[in-house]
């Protein structure tokens, strides 16, 4: 088939012939200049420069991103607390699902496909809150969830460790608050049975024998010690009391007699 000067194959219109043999000069419609196929125009394998295909392309992002952003809502904390919601009980990648959707947290119907009807429900938080859910063995629902501080939903687990001491009642999180004294430090004294009171002194204590915290409670320790590290006794002949420590005077001896000897060896 014999194409003409003139002739238009969609958005192409023919202007010319090219110095390549079957190939034409062409103007597309967005004013483009391009040399296409005779094959290709014959078939209505090229329709234009490029640019058609572009608006398609550019068409279907839209599309998507219109869906992404129905409610324009996606960088907002109450969002992203209900994707991290879903992750937890129905991604079995999840890193925390064995504590979720594995021990059968459920999110109810409602609120698992819908992001607004969640929004409509919860609201978005304060600055630093997150969800809770008040029963730690039922779903996430309206019923069954609230808003809460990082520091309540802690003291909301399981594992939360309670304290009792002057007729109240706390978590180890809550005395570290009221105390001053960090959460780490109550926990290892409470697992170690201390006393109440040294649980919640602010003073550097310990309970094990030998071992001492603070330079005035390591010298007691070390002017405690009935025999020297390599096991002599300490006796009156065999132990000097210095202002810091006591010196075995056995391995004195002994350490003087081994310089001697690597003395005469060497001469």
């Amino acid at each position: 088939m014999k194409i003409s000067i003139g002739e238009k194959f969609t958005r192409l219109t023919i202007i010319s012939t090219s110095e390549r043999k079957k190939y034409f000069v062409c103007e597309c419609d967005c004013g483009k200049i391009k040399e296409i196929r005779q094959d290709h125009l014959l078939s209505n394998k090229t329709l234009s420069c490029g640019c058609l295909k572009d608006e398609a392309a550019s068409k279907r992002a839209s599309v998507m991103h219109i869906a992404r952003t129905t409610h324009g809502l996606c960088e907002t904390p109450a969002y992203k607390i209900w994707q991290a919601m879903r992750q937890r009980c129905l991604n079995k990648n999840s890193k925390h699902y064995n504590r979720y959707g594995g021990r059968g947290i459920t999110v109810d119907a409602s609120w698992l496909h819908s992001f607004e009807n969640f929004l409509s429900d919860m609201g978005q938080p304060e600055q630093g809150m997150t969800i809770e859910r008040i029963d730690n063995n039922a779903g996430y629902s309206k019923e069954n969830c609230k808003w809460a501080t990082r520091l309540e939903q802690q003291n909301n687990r399981n594992v939360c460790q309670y304290i009792t001491y002057n007729n109240e009642t706390h978590t180890v999180s809550e005395w570290s608050v009221i105390t001053g004294i960090h959460k780490n430090t109550l926990s290892e004294r409470f697992h170690k049975n201390w006393p109440l009171e040294d649980i919640f002194s602010k003073e550097k204590k310990i309970y094990l024998p030998g071992l001492a915290i603070g330079a005035k409670i390591s010298q007691a320790a070390r002017l405690a010690r009935t025999h020297c590290r390599r096991g002599h006794e300490y006796t009156s002949e065999t132990m000097v009391q210095t202002k810091k420590q006591r010196v075995c005077l056995v391995c004195k001896d002994i350490a003087a007699r081994a310089r001697a000897k690597l003395l005469n060896q060497s001469t």
